[in-house]
């Protein structure tokens, strides 16, 4: 059986950068969550639709990302997840988030509790090799380059600096995100996200919310890399699911941003301020304690 992205499902991508589980079933038909490669031969297909998310004004290198859930029971499928590249013109390239990273994000604040596959336009680099070490045993995780056959994050990354290193083994999306709803107001949401915030090397809890013109909002937390240098901090997360899922929405439609962070080895302040100063120079950054309960 071949998979196809068809007009629907092109039009769902393009409006929201996700496809749920219900329309990879119909995509593949009855079954087809056994078909491996299949399901990777989609995810290798929608790369083009993910680089139209990118935002790369420092490299010109434009880099898209699909990542695929865990199989849904309900529809015998996993859901599909865009990631892109983001970079932020004027700061230090440090503060870009790379495709693989916004993907699995992506894929961690709809609820997953896994990634099984990671596709990309480009070889992911040593950065995102290591962050996607994160998520756990880097055999069980496929890696998809165009042309190429699957790998395993194994064979990409065959000697690994891992959590356990640190006397770390919890690994990310263990406990997935849920959410009670956007009706719950701003603070209560970045709230919600600093708590399922994966911080096991500094413990520090952490989430932004961005508030838009109109009211409407979207949010990120912080997720660490064993490596430290790979990790991302809330606002990176907020900014590329704004990217991701309101792709139509601009930097200077950011009115305020709310951090929402624990007390502890680090602050998120200083550098969610130096950003927020470069997309959206007429906003105002809240800063509000977390704390458990």
């Amino acid at each position: 059986m071949t998979f196809r992205l068809d007009a629907p499902a092109i039009m769902q991508l393009r409006e929201h950068g996700y496809l749920p589980a219900s329309e990879m079933a119909r995509l593949g038909g009855a079954g087809s969550a056994d078909l491996t490669p299949g399901w990777l031969a989609l995810l290798e297909e929608s790369l083009p639709l993910a680089v139209e998310r990118s935002h790369s004004p420092v490299s010109s290198f434009r880099v898209g990302a699909a990542a695929l859930g865990q199989i849904d029971a309900r529809y015998n499928a996993p859901a599909l997840y865009f990631g892109a590249n983001l970079e932020f013109p004027g700061l230090p390239l440090h503060n870009s988030v790379h495709a693989e990273q916004a993907a699995v994000a992506h894929a961690w604040l709809h609820g997953e509790k896994g990634v099984s596959a990671v596709a990309a336009n480009a070889a992911p680099c040593g950065h995102c090799r290591q962050f996607l070490l994160e998520l756990g045993e880097p055999s069980s995780l496929s890696i998809v380059i165009p042309g190429e056959p699957a790998r395993a994050l194994a064979d990409l990354l065959p000697v690994a600096f891992d959590p356990s290193q640190l006397g770390v083994n919890m690994r990310w999306m263990q406990a997935p995100f849920v959410s009670s709803g956007f009706e719950q107001g701003a603070e209560a949401y970045a709230r919600e996200l600093a708590a399922a915030s994966f911080a096991p090397y500094t413990h520090v809890r952490a989430a932004v919310v961005l508030v838009l013109k109109g009211g409407e909002y979207v949010g990120g937390a912080a997720v660490e890399s064993v490596a430290y240098n790979p990790s991302l901090g809330p606002m990176h997360v907020a900014l590329s699911q704004l990217a991701l899922r309101a792709p139509q929405r601009k930097w200077s439609e950011v009115e305020a941003a709310l951090l929402v962070e624990s007390e502890g080895l680090i602050s998120y302040r200083a550098s969610s301020e130096q950003i927020l100063r470069a997309i959206a120079p007429g906003s105002c950054l809240e800063t509000v304690p977390w704390s458990e309960g």
